[in-house]
């Protein structure tokens, strides 16, 4: 079985047009991995607030220890600073959901782009 036609015209048609969907191929595989990166610049915001979640947490739990370990009204004074470390706690949750949520969109966003030309060449 032979790849490509016997007459030279022929196969420099064959040849071109290989090329072709081998350039086109090519583009559309570089234009994928240049919107993942692109998308993925979008996970910043979240990276950021995670990080201060559980700054302020790890600082407010230091200090709820710290507040419990006072007489009288140290389990008083520990409860208001516990519960706002929960929240800094939630805080850096919700931005670790926010670099996945964006890491999913840059993954099928680079697959459409990238596989979609693709397919239909």
């Amino acid at each position: 079985m032979r790849l490509y036609a016997d007459l030279p015209a022929a196969r420099a048609r064959q040849l071109a047009a290989d090329g072709l969907v081998l350039a086109w191929s090519g583009f559309w595989v570089w234009a994928a991995t240049r919107v993942h990166g692109l998308v993925l610049a979008l996970a910043m915001p979240g990276e950021r607030l995670e990080d201060a979640g559980r700054g302020l947490a790890d600082s407010l739990d230091r200090a709820g220890e710290a507040a419990a370990a006072l007489p009288l009204a140290g389990d008083e004074l520990a409860v208001p600073l516990r519960t706002a470390r929960d929240a800094a706690a939630a805080l850096a949750a919700t931005g670790r959901t926010a670099q996945a949520t964006v890491d999913h969109l840059a993954l099928w966003l680079a697959v459409l782009v990238g596989a979609l030309p693709v397919v239909v060449a």
